[in-house]
């Protein structure tokens, strides 16, 4: 549950963000690109900190490779969802929702594996 309000408020920054390169006149992958890398750092601290207790700057590269693949990934989503018809605003809206998911998953078994969780006694 911990995950998904933060989440959620990472999934507004970034999405924020996209809009905003969007306003600006960015074409469609640096929009993406860029709204990826200004997220990233206000998401390492966020989950890091709130959601797998970790402090760690160590576990940086393995976050950022998880967002290196999302961002491909949101990318190859995009462009589906546009040529199949949808606005760019909710097709980023739609990818992002469901990249939510496989980010998660990666950040607990690839990134914070080892970092204790809120609310869970180690063994």
């Amino acid at each position: 549950m911990l995950f998904l309000a933060v989440g959620g408020l990472n999934t507004l920054v970034g999405y924020g963000f996209f809009v905003a390169f969007h306003a600006l006149g960015l074409e469609l992958t640096p929009a993406v690109i860029c709204a990826t890398i200004a997220g990233v750092l206000f998401n390492f601290l966020s989950t890091g900190r709130i959601v797998f207790a970790s402090r760690g700057m160590n576990l940086l590269p393995r976050f950022l490779a998880v967002y290196a693949v999302q961002c491909g990934l949101n990318l190859v989503m995009l462009h589906a969802l546009l040529t199949a018809g949808l606005s760019i605003l909710l097709a980023e809206a739609i990818a992002m929702a469901l990249l939510a998911v496989a980010t998660y998953l990666a950040m607990k078994k690839f990134v914070f594996a080892d970092a204790p969780q809120p609310g869970r006694t180690a063994p």
